[in-house]
């Protein structure tokens, strides 16, 4: 795992992060209406608690040719399995 922080110079940084990252097929399917809900009330807590940056950690993973989906399936399985975004 590699660990990291972005700063943010907005709240709106953080969707721009979050668009960036794995979370968008997460926003995807959450439709236009919800991920715009989500949106609102994670800009509205980042600016209630003043925050100037998230941890942006990555998990690196290596897969074979032959078994790449099964990699991909797995890890989707446990984004799905986290449930929603969280802040720090």
């Amino acid at each position: 795992m590699e660990m990291g922080r972005q700063a943010l110079r907005s709240p709106d940084d953080w969707w721009a992060i979050v668009l960036g990252s794995g979370y968008c097929w997460t926003v995807e399917r959450l439709g236009t209406d919800a991920a715009e809900q989500v949106r609102l009330t994670n800009l509205d807590q980042i600016h209630c608690r003043n925050l100037t940056e998230v941890e942006t950690n990555a998990t690196f993973d290596t897969a074979h040719k032959s078994d790449r989906l099964s990699v991909y399936a797995a890890r989707r399985e446990q984004h799905d399995a986290r449930g929603a975004m969280q802040l720090n």
